[in-house]
This record gives structure tokens, C-alpha cells and sequence, in this order.
């Protein structure tokens, strides 16, 4: 993969007998696509995938659907695996830590993210808060600790979690590699069926991109300061319609626009409630802040044509062009990086041709491609030990029809 593809980044690590313990990768698009998504990602441990019962151990971000953003194939769910993991992804997304988080309730998780990702936590803060006040024995605190799934979300309200919840992304992630790898599934197997995967993922993502940009969805919306009280009509699971009213503040100097579904806080996308009181307005345009560039189908974002190991051969026309310049700009670096002279001169004519093309559109984000790095380099890797843990057994989850037929 690493041949086919030079961005593909990955690292392994093994124990004294040389015996495959934890393997992290993360291709090239998936290294381009954190640029624009890794602000909130999930991240889940409970994939049975192979063998060897080492769980797989995705990075998942959103766009309009899941992303993979890196992932891992571990030996063991200790503090110290977690630590390793955590930090190949960070030197493979050049330092940049997600702001927010989503994890199953692991201690080793929890410990290991506090540690490397210090600012992106809930938990961190709730035990600033215990050890501050010196609540550590407090019995009510800790029972308010393990409800915090109930009531945490409320004072979330108001933070951008990309339309994310706990397990709907890990489900989504895991329901799709369902049907590829099994837990029989080898190491090398897994490889390939990774791929696969990937590849018919990508598919998908393509024909609904293309299908986003060919159709008109339509809308429903109605229009100093004011106050609209806007009463809803929510269904529940079991079929019964309930009454809700939520309260949308209008500054109509400023069109600003807020709802106390806080729907646009968390998901980024504009609520009817607020749409509605809009269009009694008169406002024909919403204004840029309320159309998030995550969410939008006109941009080109550069991770769409970079090239990846699951590429289809017949690759689209700006995925051909863009391999084409790179590989032009990587000879030309080759040439020009033995002389301060020659990379001087070099970026002034980058510069120069910068400032004549003003309205080209400018992608931000590092270029680096990590090093390669292997443990005991040219020395053969074993095959992990068969480990049995504590997660959940494969009996537990749905079966696929691939297992099913692997097991006749």
C-alpha cells in the first residue's frame, strides 16, 4: 500500500519475539479528508474483525456520511496500547487533536485520551472539577457521574458535534464492514477485504455526491429584535405525536438567527423553527455564516482526488490532473532543495503565479508525508498471539452471510 500510494502512512508495533502486537494506518484521503473533518470524530473498540480477536479499532469522522479517518488493529485494551495508538494518529495528522471526542466508557480510553488529547474532553474537565472542590468521596457526585449520559448532552447543547451521537457512527461504521471481514477473518484476508470495503464505500459516496448535485430537494420554510414562540410536532418511537414549542430569537438588522433546539449549534445545520420565522421575515438569502463549508456540495475538496490504494483504474479526470501536478512539483523539489539559491527562486515564481491566479481556490493544511517507520527492519514479523479479552464476543453481534458461509 505504501508503494502503491505516498501518502499512506503506517506503524507496527511487536514484542520481544518479534510477534505482531498493534498495527495503526491511515491512507492518503484519509490523512486529506481530516483536514476538512476532524473536528468531531468517534472512536469504538467493540469490532470483532479476525483470528486473532484483535479488535478493530476505527477513527470515524462525518461529512454527509461516515468517514474513516485512520484505524488499528490492537492486541490488548490497556492504558498503554490506547497511548500508543493515539499518538501514531496524532504524528500521522501532524499534531492537529480533534476537538471533540466520542468513545464507549473504557477507563484505559479515557486515561490514555487524557493524556494525549488533553483538551478534547468532558472528562478532563469533570475531574478539574471533582479534584478542585475535593469531591473524590462525594456518593451523590459519582452516581451523577455514571448518569452522565442523561444529562450531559443538555449542557452540550450549544457545541458542534457534527449531528454525532454516542453509537450511531460506530454503528454505521461496523454495519459496513460487516459482509467483508468475519471473525475467522486473517490478518492478510483482512487487508484486502479493508480495501474492498473502502472501495465500495467510495462508490457510494460518489453516486450520492452525484446525486446531491443533480436533484433539487425541496424545502419548507415560513420568515430591532424579536421573540417567536413555534410550536412542533414531534413522533415518538412508539407512534405517539407530542407537542413541543421552542423559542427562535430574530435580529432582524443583523439576520441572526438562534432556536432553542440548538439544532444549528450541534449539527450546523439551520432548524425549520428558524427557517420559518425567516421566511415571515422576508429574508430571501440566509447569510454565509449558516451555510458551513462542511455541508456544502459546490467545493472541490482536495481529498476527493488524492489517490488511494482502493482507487478504481478508471480514475475521474481531477484525480488524473491532480497526480499529475504532483508529481510534476516533486521533481521539481527534488531538483531545487540542494540550494538555498534554487528553493528561493522556486517559491518566488510559486508566489508570482499565486498573486496572477487570485481567484484559484487555495487549500490550507500540510503537505508532510510521515516516514514510514518499522520495527526491526528487515526482520520477519510474526503472527500476534491469540489473545482472549473482555470485549464482546463474536456471538453476541449479528452474523454475516460471509461467516455463515465460511462456517459450512
Amino acid at each position: 500500500m505504501r508503494l502503491q500510494n505516498d501518502g499512506f502512512t503506517y506503524m507496527i508495533d511487536v514484542d520481544e519475539e518479534l510477534r505482531l502486537r498493534n498495527v495503526f494506518w491511515a491512507n492518503a484521503r484519509s490523512r486529506a479528508a481530516y483536514e476538512y473533518f476532524g473536528d468531531v470524530i468517534t472512536f469504538d473498540t467493540t469490532y470483532l474483525t479476525n483470528r486473532y480477536s484483535m479488535p478493530f479499532t476505527p477513527f470515524v469522522g462525518v461529512n454527509h456520511q461516515s468517514i474513516l479517518l485512520g484505524a488499528g488493529l490492537l492486541s490488548s485494551k490497556d492504558t498503554s496500547t490506547f497511548v500508543w495508538l493515539f499518538q501514531a494518529w496524532l504524528e500521522c495528522m501532524n499534531g492537529r487533536a480533534p476537538k471533540m471526542i466520542i468513545t464507549d466508557q473504557d477507563r484505559a480510553i479515557k486515561s490514555a485520551i487524557a493524556l494525549i488529547f488533553p483538551d478534547t474532553q468532558f472528562e478532563m474537565k469533570w475531574g478539574q472539577l471533582i479534584q478542585k472542590y475535593g469531591l473524590g468521596d462525594n456518593a451523590w457526585l459519582q452516581g451523577l457521574y455514571n448518569e452522565r449520559s442523561f444529562w450531559v448532552p443538555m449542557y452540550l447543547k450549544g457545541v458542534f458535534w457534527a449531528g454525532m451521537s454516542t453509537t450511531q457512527r460506530f454503528e454505521s461504521i461496523n454495519a459496513f464492514f460487516d459482509g467483508f471481514v468475519h471473525s475467522d477473518t486473517t490478518l492478510k484476508e483482512f487487508v484486502d477485504q479493508f480495501d474492498n470495503a473502502l472501495r465500495k464505500k467510495m462508490e457510494l459516496e460518489t453516486t450520492t455526491d452525484f446525486n446531491s448535485s443533480n436533484q433539487t430537494i425541496p424545502c419548507s420554510s415560513d420568515g430591532c429584535i424579536s421573540t417567536y414562540d413555534v410550536l412542533d410536532e414531534i413522533t415518538t418511537d412508539n407512534d405517539h405525536v407530542k407537542s413541543m414549542k421552542y423559542i427562535v430569537y430574530f435580529n432582524q438588522e443583523e439576520v441572526d438567527v438562534k432556536c432553542t433546539c440548538a439544532l444549528f449549534e450541534m449539527r450546523g445545520i439551520l432548524c425549520k423553527h428558524a427557517l420559518n420565522v425567516c421566511q415571515m421575515n422576508k429574508i430571501h438569502a440566509l447569510p454565509d455564516k449558516y451555510i458551513l463549508d462542511r455541508w456544502r456540495k459546490d467545493l472541490k475538496r482536495r481529498y476527493t482526488v488524492v489517490k488511494s490504494s482502493y482507487d478504481d483504474l478508471r480514475q475521474s479526470v481531477d484525480s488524473r490532473r491532480y497526480e499529475f501536478v504532483v508529481k510534476r512539483c516533486l521533481t521539481w523539489a527534488t531538483r531545487v532543495c540542494p540550494s538555498d539559491d534554487h528553493v528561493t527562486t522556486f517559491i518566488s515564481h510559486l508566489d508570482e503565479f499565486e498573486n496572477k491566479f487570485k481567484g484559484l481556490t487555495l487549500e490550507s493544511g500540510s503537505s508532510k508525508v510521515k516516514e514510514t517507520m518499522v520495527t526491526d527492519k528487515g526482520k520477519k514479523i510474526l503472527s500476534p498471539h491469540i489473545v482472549r479479552g473482555k470485549w464482546r464476543p463474536p456471538t453476541k453481534r449479528k452474523v454475516p452471510l460471509v461467516e455463515k458461509a465460511a462456517t459450512k
